[in-house]
């Protein structure tokens, strides 16, 4: 299989590399229909290859110039936290292997021969079985020269790596050759695996812990393969369901959630933890992780509620969330909007969650709410403030104060007033169910005074603003899409409002090709790959459509969603899009990205 192969085999093994088993779709909207008669293959260089509740991930992002074995678990990111890189020679030469892969394996490819095979045998151990001779495994050669990474032999012919970050925390790893032999060179910083019988070679690297435990084999290659392939169906059928026609962009969604999962350790108190990817972000920020809750609902409640859970496992007596969870330690350095309140009703919506697991986030939501009533409103009238753009949207154009971004400073914007009107709301249903009158009545009292203050103090008769107190300034050019967040409220606006909002969605520059522009496209600041400063984003697009179908704009909302899908589709899941050609920008296989599709795909094209 490893040899030179010609056209017409290689034609052959690629169309068994494409048929696995078959299962059914479940529907979320709509029956079950046709069966998945294969798994869809896609590019290391664009997505990672992974395996839900690893720490590991191979993958051959331009950024880290090579094909890589990631450690995602104890490293910052968008660093080069590379355990291995393979590579291989011919007539001399050092190349990179090209690498395609499915859910279940990925193919290290020379041309058209093939140099190796990859999968997971659990979200511990990785396999990579192959029979080339010139096939390598690298280290680093700065981090073991400075002793930041080791290498020691055993006594059973095995390696143990062990990698150390004073920040991020220490990383064990063994190397074992299952069939055939590993050596190691030292001066060349590489290991080169050996044939064994039957001319191939089956190596295992394992991620341990401080007593170097290492793991019985339980599965053949094949066998990991085949398990592998079972248990992403298994999370497939459990993901929301699109129209067939969207069979492939769906299995890559669901992937990119389904790998992006980390399990138990660190931070991280519970096995089942969503990141944002394990290309480069890869960590949980406090309302992405808001996007992948609801898109499990549908079919894992409980796995959903974990996402919030993740953040709140860490909350602190005055209510205050951690912007970031990572493995190794917390960021507070900044917070993120409050759209728990407006997330979790959706939740509840898509599943039936137990009194007891909404008593919990019950207490949790009233503790984030007065949080911001309470600590974060500088000058005590009554509305709360970001303190700059990363609390919300970063390098979003409402946070310039005399054009200088990201200053630090009191922004009192209608977006966030709006999200915790929404809150308020619920925290008054959930009072009322839980047969607290007081309670409920206070929740209502303070939605409704906030939201008669947020019009008063922040709609200038054509739109929204946001105001830094301190210096009273408004970013008069500023055209963000932010301004129009507040529509989520729906029918709580004014109409004059929610028909100003509409009208202008619809008419003056924020709606491309592709969908909705986080800047408009005639504002002055307006920067096609300028991160929040007009790439389309999947948040704000969520927002926005939501906000639509709540205010009756039902074909307006499922059009956007449209657009949304259909960018999805041509440039996969990227953190961001360029606006204009549709381009994908920033980070690939991103869950939040991913998460909306599923959800708008399913709640709009489905009916």
């Amino acid at each position: 299989m490893y040899n030179k192969l010609s056209k017409m085999q290689w034609f052959f093994i690629a169309s068994i590399f494409m048929l696995l088993s078959c299962t059914h779709k479940n529907g979320i909207k709509g029956k079950a229909r046709d069966e998945v008669k294969s798994f869809v293959e896609f590019n290391l260089k664009d997505v990672p290859f992974s395996y839900a509740g690893s720490g590991l991930a191979v993958l051959n992002h331009k950024r880290f110039e090579g094909l890589v074995l990631m450690d995602i678990r104890n490293s910052a990111f968008g660093s080069n936290s590379a355990i291995l890189e393979f590579f291989h020679t011919v007539n001399g030469d050092t190349l990179t292997p090209s690498a395609i892969a499915n859910p279940s394996h990925a193919t290290l490819m020379h041309e058209s021969s093939v140099l190796g095979e990859m999968s997971y045998e659990t979200d511990k151990v990785f396999r990579i079985k192959g029979n080339s001779e010139n096939l390598i495994f690298g280290l680093d050669h700065n981090l073991l020269a400075n002793g930041t990474l080791t290498v020691e032999s055993t006594k059973n012919g095995s390696y143990h790596i062990q990698k150390v970050d004073n920040t991020y925390g220490t990383s064990r790893f063994i190397l074992s050759a299952i069939h055939g032999k590993l050596t190691f060179d030292k001066k060349a910083s590489q290991f080169t695996p050996k044939q064994g019988s039957g001319n191939y070679f089956d190596i295992r690297i394992t991620e341990t812990d401080s007593n170097w435990k290492n793991y019985d084999v339980t599965k053949s290659f094949q066998e990991c393969i085949d398990a592998s392939a079972e248990e992403f169906q298994n999370w497939l059928l459990k993901m929301p369901t699109l129209p067939e026609k969207y069979s492939n962009s769906r299995q890559l969604a669901s992937y990119a959630l389904w790998s992006n999962i980390i399990n138990k350790g660190g931070n991280y108190k519970r096995d089942g933890n969503i990141l944002m990817s394990k290309n480069i972000l890869h960590y949980v920020w406090s309302w992405d992780n808001c996007f992948t809750a609801m898109a499990c609902s549908y079919n894992l409640p409980e796995l959903a509620l974990n996402q919030l859970k993740v953040i709140f496992d860490y909350q602190k007596e005055n209510g205050e969330l951690p912007d970031v969870v990572c493995n190794s330690h917390l960021i507070w350095a900044h917070v993120k909007p409050p759209i728990h309140g407006w997330t979790l009703r959706k939740m509840m919506k898509n599943s039936d969650l137990s009194d007891a697991q909404l008593q919990e986030m019950y207490t949790s939501l009233e503790k984030w709410t007065n949080y911001w009533l309470d600590h974060r409103d500088s000058n005590n009238n009554g509305l709360p403030e970001y303190h700059n753009g990363n609390d919300c949207m970063d390098n979003g154009t409402e946070f310039d104060v005399n054009g200088v971004i990201d200053t630090y400073g009191h922004f009192e914007s209608a977006n966030l007033y709006a999200y915790l009107v929404l809150q308020l709301d619920l925290l008054h249903d959930l009072a009322k169910k839980f047969n607290k009158p007081e309670e409920a009545k206070k929740w209502q009292e303070k939605s409704d005074k906030l939201l008669d203050l947020m019009i008063e103090k922040t709609w200038n008769g054509e739109r929204f603003i946001t105001t830094e107190i301190d210096k009273n300034t408004v970013n008069e050019k500023s055209q963000s899409l932010l301004a129009y967040h507040p529509i989520i409220l729906g029918k709580k606006l004014p109409i004059e409002i929610r028909t100003q909002l509409i009208n202008d969605l619809k008419t003056e520059g924020y709606l491309t090709e592709w969908g909705l522009a986080s800047e408009n496209l005639k504002s002055p600041f307006f920067n096609e790959d300028g991160y929040w400063r007009g790439p389309i984003w999947a948040p704000s697009t969520m927002i926005v459509v939501d906000g639509l179908n709540a205010c009756g704009e039902h074909e307006f909302a499922k059009e956007i969603a449209q657009r949304y899908i259909d960018l999805c589709v041509k440039s996969g899941f990227r953190e961001n899009f360029n606006p204009i050609t549709g381009e994908g920008l920033r980070d690939a296989s991103f869950s939040w990205t991913a998460s909306v599709f599923l959800i708008l795909g399913n709640e709009y094209l489905m009916d």
